[in-house]
């Protein structure tokens, strides 16, 4: 009863947290946890000899569910996966960029009609003479496509690493609870990986928009950046 009533208190007079339907999956889970240690417990009790005895086994069972078994899952993971110190962003805004820059004029424009295949179409595209000084302009959206990559690679470990957390479920019920309540509240590895991929999506269709004004020779007047003010705050 007491952690319903915080979990209510909290949710219904905090109004960012205000989610009914979220509130009541918590409680659920929070009540369903409860219970089950509670049944384990209560059957302890009920045969034990002693009350030292009682204590000893209710904190042997609370360690190994809740810190034995989940640190050694944490522990095998992070050995088969280890911690991503993010170094390939590092690598991509430091060497990789000095080597772009290196490039000469027709192998960058190369790049930037592979990223951006529409540019064909534009009217800088359609001269007869390459605009150097545009195609230089332009190198900062190869580089946000090097960050991608090298994101979509970090990516792919995180979620090996969470499809093996995952298999592990089925002997580490606590991390389980655990996952289904940050679910709730929106804070699990989803929902930071669909945040990350709403960021990474808002960035692409903002450089794709820059870029095509830009190789369209567009002249910004007022009603125009009223426009970009438009399509970038819906990104």
């Amino acid at each position: 009863m007491s952690v319903d009533i915080l979990i209510l208190g909290v949710g219904l007079f905090n109004n960012k947290f205000y989610i009914i339907q979220s509130l009541l999956k918590i409680i659920l889970i929070s009540n369903l946890y409860i219970i089950s240690f509670s049944i384990v417990f209560y059957f302890i009790n009920k045969n034990a000899r002693s009350s030292s005895s009682v204590a000893f086994k209710m904190i042997s069972i609370w360690l190994v569910l809740c810190v034995i078994i989940p640190g050694s899952v944490h522990q095998y993971v992070s050995f088969k996966y280890p911690v991503n110190y993010m170094t390939d962003f590092l690598d991509v805004n430091r060497k990789q960029t000095y080597e772009v820059f290196k490039l000469d004029n027709i192998d960058l424009y190369d790049i930037l009609m592979e990223i951006h295949p529409e540019l064909v179409q534009t009217k800088k595209a359609q001269e007869q003479s390459l605009d150097n000084q545009l195609v230089r302009r332009s190198i900062s959206t190869i580089i946000n496509q090097m960050n991608i990559d090298a994101a979509n690679e970090i990516e792919i470990q995180n979620e090996e690493k969470n499809n093996l957390i995952k298999l592990s479920y089925f002997f580490n019920p606590v991390s389980y609870v655990q996952n289904l309540w940050n679910a709730c509240t929106n804070t699990d590895y989803h929902s930071y990986r669909n945040f990350r991929l709403d960021i990474e999506e808002s960035i692409i269709n903002r450089n794709k928009l820059i870029i095509i004004e830009l190789w369209e020779n567009n002249k910004v007047d007022k009603p125009t950046y009223q426009t970009y003010l438009e399509v970038l705050n819906h990104l």
